[in-house]
This record gives C-alpha cells, structure tokens and sequence, in this order.
C-alpha cells in the first residue's frame, strides 16, 4: 500500500496503490494531495487504477481537491481501475 508523486511529461501523477477502504490510505492520500496541491499550477492527475475497495472519505478526499484545484484553475483528473469483465 502506499501512495507516490510521480512526474510525467508536464503533469504530476498521484499515484494510489492499495485497498482505499483502509485509513492509512485516506491519510496518506489527503497528505499528499495537500502538499501537490500548494506547489504551482501543473496539472494533477490522482491514478486509481492499482487500487482495491472503497470508502466514502476517499470519495470526499478527492471531491474536495477537486473543487479546490478547480478554483486555482488546476487541471484535476481521476483515473479509476478498470472494470474486469468475465
């Protein structure tokens, strides 16, 4: 489980890897996001797609940024795993 900033090309990518139903990943996702978010006006992209679970703080966590990045005229985008289909 962990949560890294990786970046790519002219974005910086949040990338989540775990179950989000966890705390820890809740803290360590709002943490970073607050540190990303207050360094400059590159496009942020939270990556998803590693992750496991569901909780209604991430939910918030990132409806939240969302609005905040929004306001600072921020490039915000979400990439959720993928549906696996039988």
């Amino acid at each position: 489980m962990g949560v890294t900033v990786e970046q790519r090309d002219a974005e910086r990518v949040v990338v989540v890897d775990g179950d989000l139903a966890c705390p820890a990943t809740l803290v360590q996702l709002h943490a970073t996001l607050s540190q990303v978010g207050i360094l400059d006006v590159m496009p942020v992209v939270v990556d998803l797609s590693a992750t496991t679970g569901t909780s209604p703080g991430i939910l918030r966590v990132l409806s939240r940024t969302s609005r905040l990045m929004s306001r600072r005229g921020i490039n915000f985008q979400i990439v959720l795993p993928e549906l696996v289909r039988s």
